[in-house]
């Protein structure tokens, strides 16, 4: 990763049980322990974005779903933080992007 990339997404270490990279096996504990840890900031974006609580809920459960099953080739780029309100962005259903919310 070149030196722009870094400062523009910086790796962090989450602590014991979070995946560094694809490499690692997305398992139960860890995708409990991803959940846990991520869930109140994922919800907070996206109800910022979708007000109705029922839809940021069904938005929430396919974020942490695509996250769970993405998480092999997650390659530790970015925070999981950030790499987990990207896929907010592309979840809203039927509808546009959050991000141009």
């Amino acid at each position: 990763m070149d030196q722009l990339a870094a400062a523009r997404c910086p790796r962090r270490s989450d602590g014991p049980g979070y995946p560094r990279s694809g490499g690692d096996r997305a398992d139960g504990a860890t995708a409990g322990v991803l959940h846990e840890r991520y869930l109140q900031d994922v919800l907070r974006y996206v109800l910022r974005r979708v007000p109705q609580r029922e839809e940021a809920e069904d938005i929430i459960a396919q974020v942490f779903a695509a996250a769970f099953a993405s998480l092999p080739r997650f390659r530790g780029q970015c925070a999981l933080y950030l790499w987990l309100l990207g896929i907010a962005r592309h979840c809203r259903r039927g509808g546009p992007d959050l991000g141009s919310a």
